[in-house]
């Protein structure tokens, strides 16, 4: 459970946040455009780093955030006020191994 506890949760935080619409502050009117790219990546590059963790396998973890993306793209197309973006997806694949490698740096 000690290397999967945050993988848990971060998935549940990953789920509560697609099942809510964006906050104001953190639209693009609010802030730049291209800001949701760098939610992704910095979202998804977290749970890429968790899941190295726990998977001690750069392929497994890889694997694991891309089809939670897509899961959580999924989830998003049946809100009304969120929708499938592929390119969201792109991102989170991005992140999820940037945020493995950077483990297994650390690591070694």
């Amino acid at each position: 459970m000690k290397q999967w506890g945050p993988v848990i949760l971060w998935c549940a935080l990953i789920f509560y946040s697609s099942h809510h619409p964006v906050p104001e502050p953190f639209t693009e009117a609010h802030t730049f455009p291209g800001v949701d790219i760098l939610y992704h990546l910095f979202i998804y590059g977290m749970l890429g780093f968790l899941c190295f963790r726990a998977f001690k396998n750069l392929i497994f973890s890889f694997l694991f955030c891309v089809l939670y993306g897509l899961s959580d793209e999924i989830h998003q197309y049946w809100m009304t006020f969120r929708s499938f973006e592929i390119h969201d997806l792109l991102m989170d694949a991005v992140g999820g191994i940037l945020g493995s490698k950077i483990y297994e740096k650390i690591i070694r």
